[in-house]
Formats: structure tokens, sequence, C-alpha cells
């Protein structure tokens, strides 16, 4: 096993630890969390509320998320302009390495910082990646947990849906 399986397998029990029963799920308004970003400032689910958003946790040690970041971005940046934000939420225990992480794979939308798990266990994120899809109104559409690029079309299209349709339905 590699140093970095043993890491994504240590934080996987982790957050395994965290959560709770209760999973977030399709239809269910989203929780709200307001969190430090690595810039020290607070963002809200609020503050970006009347749009869509993905709301997605990470975290260094997750190889899947070296891949899912910069595709977030690019989508991010393809359907802002329709009225879709990201916020992305560390869960890394050490701002340092997240921090590191986002030096080599900059992305353009929010991200804060989860490292006490809280708002993991809120959301029930049982493992990295995951993904929220909420609509205008904040209630979730859809749930993605890891990513691979073959997941890729179908968060897309679970995006279009929502800013078109309000849902994924």
């Amino acid at each position: 096993m590699t140093h970095s399986q043993i890491r994504s397998l240590i934080g996987a029990i982790a957050l395994g630890a965290a959560t709770t029963v209760h999973a977030v799920e399709v239809g269910q308004p989203a929780p709200a969390f307001e969190l430090p970003s690595l810039a020290g400032e607070s963002i809200s689910l609020e503050a970006h509320a009347g749009k869509v958003r993905l709301v997605n946790f990470w975290a260094s040690w997750c190889e899947p998320c070296r891949h899912e970041l910069p595709a977030l971005d690019a989508m991010r940046n393809q359907y802002r302009e329709q009225g879709f934000e990201i916020i992305g939420i560390s869960v890394d225990k050490e701002p340092e390495n997240a921090k590191a992480f986002l030096d080599k794979i900059p992305v353009s939308y929010p991200v804060v910082l989860d490292n006490d798990f809280q708002t993991a266990k809120t959301y029930d994120a049982q493992a990295m990646p995951m993904s929220y899809i909420l609509d205008r109104d904040g209630k979730v559409q859809a749930v993605f947990t890891g990513y691979s690029k073959k997941k890729l079309p179908a968060i897309t299209a679970a995006v279009e849906a929502t800013i078109e349709n309000g849902s994924t339905q």
C-alpha cells in the first residue's frame, strides 16, 4: 500500500467516525454552514443563495480530488454566468495541507476549511470527494460520492438540469 493510499484510508476512517446516521438526501434542504476560508474570511452557504450550488467536500490526501478539482473549476467557469457556484470544503486537519494542495491545483471558486469535520458530519460526507448539488432554493438535487472521469458527465448533466429546470428531474 502506498503512502498516499494509507493517508486516504486513514482520512476515510476519520470521516466515518465523524459522521452521523442521518444522511442529507435528495429533496431535503441543505444544512447551512459558515466556515473560514484559507484567507481567514467567513464564507456561508447563504452567501450564494439564489444560485445553483455544488458543495464539494475534498481533502489534500484524496487522490481522486487531484483530478476532480480542476474538472469542477472548469465546470464552474462554464456555468458561472448562468447562476452556478461551487463551494469547496476542505476537511484537512491542517490548513497548511489544503493551502499547499491549492497552490499546486488552484481553483477559482471559494474554498473553506472544515478541519473539525463538523460540516462533513452534518452532511454525512462519508467519502472523499463528495458533492451535493443544490437548487436555487437550497434543496439537494443530487449527491455524488467519489470521482472518476466516467462520473463527470453525470455531474455535469445534474448541474445543467438544475440550472435549466430547477431540479434534476
